[in-house]
């Protein structure tokens, strides 16, 4: 059958014209902003069909026609300011999809394995399953997630919460599940950068961020950048700094890489490196970090001729970096102007792979996603009514289209627009036949 709007062009003059109209102009100038307002509604009514349906929470379950998850949560000041809500959409591969208002997480994370698909609300750990979502109290409200990563048995997750600054300075919160009661225990530091190394988490602070029972342990304590054990919780302070550089104080470090690669038991991440005094530009380097010896490195990034490479500080600002199964690149896509790059690890040669199509740049929700030959996409529009899934190969910057989700904002008006795409998630099960 045929969709019909019901209100047409009859039905809106007969209405009028059943409507007394005096003479009086503040009159006739309120009746025409009602018929307006309520034309407009009626109107809003007739658009179709949404292709993202609302379902509750009870109604949830996990499958495998889903092949997409995304977070999408308030900011802190929305959430200051009264908002409660947050969702977790879930795509299927003919852009169909399902939203679920699980509450706010500001940067929430997503973790998808075989024990389903991992998240968390202000004051709870959600487990999303086959049979339904399933909830755990966390113990502890939170508003604010750095980082989320799977075990590495696949059944669980292990995320880090930013929690503020207290007395003894920054604190971060581990908390740790597999569906069952979560666990949780604060450490110290404001963490620029954390990495998920086998079986270890850890995270890159300094000295000046973090508690004086910390400080003491250190060698250098006014001057000292420290890798910190997250995961497993340390048996003791000292237990718990894996690595500590002595800092050159005429330098600091802009890192811009929360969620920061690691292999072979060496973290990567990018980083401005910048003269305390600015009587020179800052430099632009890869730093390296192992977590079984004292060994550490800045790689200055260069071009193919030893000169500067033709990028700035904007060029290094992403969200996701990825380091070659062979240990020789790192890679990365850049939110300026959505260009995969890659540093040789050995020279610090930077080269320009292609470039994503994205519909527009700096900045953005548009999310990507490393695996050793692909980079997965979604482009997210400025009116976030089409979100583009896709997927290019690293080899030759080959594009391959998959779905795009519609209508986003139609979802709910009124408070939608506050609300960011922070994450996504791919079904590991579609992974495993769609990754080059």
């Amino acid at each position: 059958m045929a969709y019909i709007c019901p209100y047409t062009a009859e039905a809106k003059e007969n209405s009028i014209a059943k409507v007394p109209m005096r003479e009086s102009a503040s009159t006739r100038h309120w009746l025409l902003t009602v018929l307006l307002g309520v034309a407009s509604l009626v109107l809003a009514s007739c658009a179709a069909p949404s292709t993202i349906k609302s379902i509750s929470q009870e109604d949830a379950r996990l499958n495998n026609n889903y092949v997409l998850a995304l977070r999408i949560s308030p900011q802190l000041n929305e959430i200051a300011w009264g908002a409660t809500e947050g969702y977790v959409l879930l795509a299927r591969e003919d852009g169909t999809a399902d939203i679920i208002d699980v509450g706010y997480m500001d940067t929430g994370q997503l973790v998808w394995n075989k024990n389903g698909l991992f998240f968390s609300g202000p004051a709870v750990e959600y487990q999303l399953t086959s049979s339904g979502l399933h909830t755990q109290p966390r113990g502890t409200d939170e508003e604010y997630e750095t980082v989320r990563f799977s075990s590495t048995d696949e059944h669980g997750y292990i995320a880090v919460y930013n929690v503020g600054i207290s007395e003894e300075g920054d604190v971060s919160r581990v908390v740790v599940g597999d569906g069952g009661q979560p666990r949780y225990w604060d450490v110290s530091g404001m963490l620029t950068s954390i990495a998920q190394c086998d079986d270890k988490i850890v995270g890159i602070t300094t000295s000046n961020e973090v508690s004086t029972a910390v400080k003491l342990v250190l060698s250098a304590p006014n001057h000292s950048e420290i890798l910190t054990q997250l995961y497993p919780q340390a048996n003791s302070v000292t237990d718990s700094v894996i690595r500590q550089v002595k800092r050159d104080k005429d330098y600091t470090y802009n890192q811009f890489m929360e969620n920061a690669p690691c292999v072979n038991g060496v973290i990567y991440t990018m980083a401005e490196k910048t003269p305390v005094l600015e009587q020179e530009d800052g430099q632009l380097v890869l730093r390296a970090w192992s977590i079984h010896s004292n060994s550490y490195r800045d790689i200055p990034l260069t071009a193919e001729d030893g000169t500067q490479p033709q990028i700035s500080l904007d060029h290094i600002t992403s969200s996701e970096g990825s380091v070659s199964r062979d240990g020789s690149h790192y890679r990365w896509v850049a939110w300026e102007d959505g260009k995969v790059r890659s540093v040789d690890l050995a020279s610090g040669v930077v080269q320009e792979l292609f470039t994503i199509d994205l519909s527009h740049y700096s900045g953005g929700e548009s999310r990507f996603f490393f695996t050793d030959t692909s980079v997965f996409v979604l482009d997210v529009n400025a009116k976030r009514d089409e979100l583009k899934f896709s997927r290019y190969s690293i080899t030759n910057g080959k594009k391959t289209d998959y779905f795009t989700i519609k209508d986003l904002p139609n979802v709910d008006w009124l408070r939608m627009p506050r609300n960011i795409i922070r994450d996504l998630a791919i079904n590991p099960t579609w992974l495993t036949g769609h990754n080059g």
